[in-house]
Formats: structure tokens, C-alpha cells, sequence
């Protein structure tokens, strides 16, 4: 009997301990994902990952911290040990959003967009006023050239975040991209209200203004740019195509080759010094220049077209041909514009 009101004391001490200290275990955890948390945000990612190892130790099935791990890969660049970090938390817990928000970064970074949209649309069906997420998602509709849906996922992300300067600027660019010049130029300016030293969106606003021939709003649009990122190519890249409208090839191609030395892989960069050799009889540069161009970017019709010139004046048929059957497959309005 004695031993019958032990064993039932023991568990009725257990279950009033569980109830007044419920979960010990869990809440450790918890505070070492908030340590870890503190760290990621402070970039201290190797201090984060040791609060997060503790509490896979103490609970190995801690979801959230596989979460955070997938995050801290990603961060680094290790997009491999990411997905398998956000896959193993959504596997242990079902309907947690953090890590199907950060394994559609990775599709996305992996150039899955197809994937990376679908998990968006996952995310945004649980909590359609992630500002984040539509921004996620008008980026992945950009890249796959789906320019309206991208305009509509970032109007939705403004109706959940208003303040962003980041929404404004890539709205702008899809703008661009549809040709809606107007409304791209006036969210270029409503971002650069919003962050005065917003080095993309001077230069948005200065792409914009050089679309619609104003040279000189433009030039001063992509000055500022560069004066908030000095190493802006892209930057140089409009600057010097303005020069050369203005009628100064050599201002022109200094900054082209600015912009090739800030970037090398930059396709049209290489077209644009390729065109200034061509017009100045200088071919065997301009063969070289344009051969750069097709290297980094084989499906940049364009620079296929002016190397097939190219080859034309130097009096390579054999060449010029080739490039022919290329722009055949690729742009039959290019491969018609040539004669052979």
C-alpha cells in the first residue's frame, strides 16, 4: 500500500513540477535562438552558429534553429547547407513560414524562379501583408521577364509598406522594362525622397531621363550615383553613352573602360567599345570587343549582329557566316538585316 501512495506522490509531484516549470528544456532553447538572432543581426554569424549548435544539442528537432542556420548559409553564400537547413525545419514543423520564406531566396539565388514563386505564393496565402515576400516575388517575376505580375507584386508589397525605398526602386524597374517611363521616373524620385543617398535610384532616374533624350537630367541623375558608390559601372556605362551622344567618343570610351575595369563581365559594356572601334575603321579591336560581349553573354543578339559586321569589313565570310546561322536561330530580324 505504502508503495502504491509512493508511486502515485511521485507522479503527482511530477506533473505539478511540469506545470509550475513547464518545458525547461524548450524555453533554453528559445533563449539560445534569440541569442542567435542577435548575433545574425549584428553579422556575427560564426557566435550565432555556436548558440544554435547548443540548442540542437539540448532539443535536436529545435526547427526554429535550423531555420536561422538556413539563414546564415544563405547569408554566406552556401546555398546548398541553406536549403537542406530550411528543408529539415519545414519537414519538423509544418506551417512554420520563416524557413519557406528563406528557401525561396535560395530558388531564387539558384535561378528556379518557377519554385521560388510558388513558395511565395505559400507564404503569402498565411500572411498576405509580408511586404518582404511580395518583394521576393515581383524580383523572381522580373527575372522571368513577367514585367506586369512584377508591377502588381510590388504594388501590393507598398500597401503593406509604404516607407520602403526598395519597393519603389524596383517597381520602377519593371516600369522601365514595360516602357511606363513616367511612373518608373516618378517612383525613382519617390525612393530617392524616401533615401537621399540611394546610389540605384539616381541611377534609375537617371536611365529613365537618358531613355527619353534629356542628356543633361540624366548625366546629373548618374553623377549623383556614383557619388554615393564610386564603383557604380553601370553608372559609367550610361554616362559614357551620353558622352558619345553629346558628340565625345574619347569621353565615351574612358568611361567605358572605366566600367570594364569596375566590372569585366559586363556584356554590354564590351558592345558599347566595340561600336567606337567599328565607327573609327579600327576592326581587329572591334572583332575582339564584340567576341568579349557574345563570350559573356552568348544570347545578346545585338553584339552577334555587329561581329557578323565585323567580320564582313575584315573580309571574313567564313565568320560572318556563322554568326549568320546563330542570329538565324536567335533573331531572324538581325540575321535578315545582314548581307553576305
Amino acid at each position: 500500500m505504502k508503495t502504491t501512495i509512493s508511486i502515485i506522490f511521485f507522479f503527482l509531484f511530477t506533473a505539478y513540477t511540469q506545470l509550475l516549470f513547464p518545458a525547461q528544456p524548450e524555453k533554453e532553447t528559445k533563449d539560445l535562438c534569440r541569442q542567435a538572432i542577435t548575433n545574425l543581426e549584428k553579422g556575427d554569424f560564426d557566435t550565432s552558429m555556436k548558440f544554435l549548435r547548443k540548442a540542437l544539442k539540448i532539443d535536436p528537432d529545435c526547427y526554429t534553429a535550423y531555420s536561422i542556420m538556413g539563414d546564415i548559409y544563405r547569408f554566406r553564400g552556401k546555398l546548398r547547407e541553406s536549403k537542406a537547413c530550411y528543408e529539415k525545419s519545414i519537414k519538423l514543423k509544418k506551417g512554420y513560414l520563416p524557413p519557406v520564406k528563406g528557401l525561396a531566396s535560395v530558388y531564387r539565388k539558384e535561378g528556379d524562379f518557377a519554385k521560388a514563386v510558388k513558395l511565395c505564393k505559400t507564404v503569402l496565402e498565411s500572411q498576405p501583408s509580408h511586404a518582404a515576400t511580395y518583394i521576393l516575388l515581383g524580383d523572381c517575376y522580373q527575372k522571368m521577364e513577367c514585367y506586369d505580375k512584377a508591377v502588381s507584386a510590388y504594388k501590393k508589397g507598398l500597401k503593406y509598406n509604404s516607407g520602403n525605398p526598395k519597393i519603389y526602386y524596383n517597381l520602377g524597374v519593371a516600369y522601365l522594362r514595360i516602357k511606363d517611363l513616367k511612373s518608373g521616373l516618378i517612383c525613382a524620385q519617390k525612393a530617392i525622397s524616401l533615401k537621399p543617398d540611394y546610389a540605384q535610384a539616381y541611377y534609375l532616374a537617371g536611365s529613365i531621363k537618358f531613355e527619353t533624350g534629356d542628356c543633361d537630367q540624366a548625366q546629373s541623375y548618374l553623377n549623383k550615383s556614383i557619388k554615393y558608390k564610386p564603383d557604380f559601372a553601370d553608372a559609367y556605362l550610361v554616362l559614357g553613352k551620353i558622352s558619345v551622344k553629346k558628340g565625345n567618343p574619347e569621353a565615351g570610351m574612358r568611361l567605358f573602360e572605366k566600367a570594364s575595369k569596375l566590372n569585366p563581365r559586363n556584356h554590354k559594356v564590351y558592345y558599347e567599345i566595340g561600336i567606337l572601334q567599328y565607327n573609327n575603321k579600327d576592326y581587329p579591336s572591334a572583332k575582339k570587343s564584340f567576341e568579349e560581349s557574345v563570350h559573356i553573354d552568348p544570347q545578346f543578339a545585338p553584339a552577334h549582329w555587329r561581329l557578323a559586321k565585323t567580320y564582313i569589313a575584315l573580309g571574313n565570310i567564313k565568320e560572318a557566316q556563322k554568326e549568320y546561322e546563330i542570329l538565324k536561330e536567335m533573331n531572324k530580324a538581325f540575321a535578315d538585316d545582314l548581307e553576305l
